[in-house]
């Protein structure tokens, strides 16, 4: 069924595109948007749009972040466009005919590639000049001069705070401690862009083996938060890891410094999908606190 809302949407679609509109259809768009995969004469698209009450922030800082990336050379799909109307936001950009990482092939090498130019992309200081979103939550950016005010202040507090309003947390002393010992588990290293949400969900490998990013929530941070979530919700394939450490070798210890950072992707999806991930969360606070 097509609503008055999704019609406006392809309206304003044609009208940017200066073309007919032959087709569209529903695609996957994650977890909090929708999408279109829109045929023209000459060319197709993907539009991502979202209809929540936050969706010209969500959208927004969502297509900085994309110009972000390609301004350092990662690979994005191109042709944004930014659509903001007064119910729903959208970006719209080129398709990328995708596949499945392929073990042991161009795939891996490519992906390891991307990653590496990312996070060879360094600043000053931890964080980043705009507030963005994780998902549907905001995520707070300021400047700070080392990882762990970065870390706990602009990452864990926010989302243990709304943990414990929604009544899935109720140890204080566990935060508190975490947050002392965060300075002695966290190695230093010089603040990196960071994707901010790189699940396997949030790469595409194309037809003609390139790897792109998207989806990202962008700051300057520490590396090992990609790495981490990369590692979150499935397995990673070998070849990209040690293509990855051949080029810009990890700390000694980082796959066992993995969960202080996958801590702060548990807490987003325990506060976005509910008390499934709570297990886990509780498993990192007790081996921390």
């Amino acid at each position: 069924m097509v609503t008055p809302q999704l019609q406006e949407l392809i309206e304003v679609i044609s009208h940017k595109l200066g073309t007919a509109i032959l087709s569209y259809d529903t695609v996957h768009g994650g977890d909090i948007n929708h999408a279109l995969r829109i045929e023209t004469a000459t060319n197709t698209y993907f539009c991502k749009y979202n209809t929540t009450d936050d969706h010209r922030g969500i959208i927004e800082s969502e297509a900085a972040g994309l110009e972000l990336l390609f301004d350092n050379g990662i690979n994005i799909p191109r042709n944004i466009s930014l659509i903001t109307l007064t119910s729903q936001s959208g970006l719209l950009m080129d398709w990328i005919e995708s596949v499945r990482l392929r073990p042991n092939s161009e795939d891996e090498k490519s992906l390891a590639t991307q990653l590496c130019k990312l996070h060879q992309v360094n600043h000053t200081k931890y964080g980043g000049a705009n507030d963005n979103y994780i998902g549907s939550l905001p995520q707070p950016n300021n400047w700070y001069d080392n990882i762990t005010d970065y870390y706990y202040e602009s990452r864990l507090l926010p989302q243990f705070k709304m943990a414990f309003d929604k009544g899935y947390l109720s140890d204080h002393k566990a935060l508190k401690t975490i947050a002392i010992n965060l300075g002695s588990l966290i190695p230093y290293e010089e603040p990196t862009l960071i994707h901010g949400d790189l699940w396997s969900g949030n790469y595409m490998i194309s037809k003609d083996n390139l790897a792109y990013l998207i989806d990202p929530s962008v700051s300057y941070g520490h590396r090992e938060m990609d790495i981490a979530m990369l590692h979150l919700f499935g397995q990673v394939p070998e070849g990209v890891m040690s293509l990855y450490n051949e080029q810009t070798p990890l700390i000694k210890g980082w796959q066992y410094r993995m969960d202080i950072f996958q801590l702060y992707y548990l807490l987003v999806h325990l506060n976005i999908f509910g008390r499934s991930y709570l297990a886990q969360v509780r498993k990192i606070l007790s081996r921390y606190s």
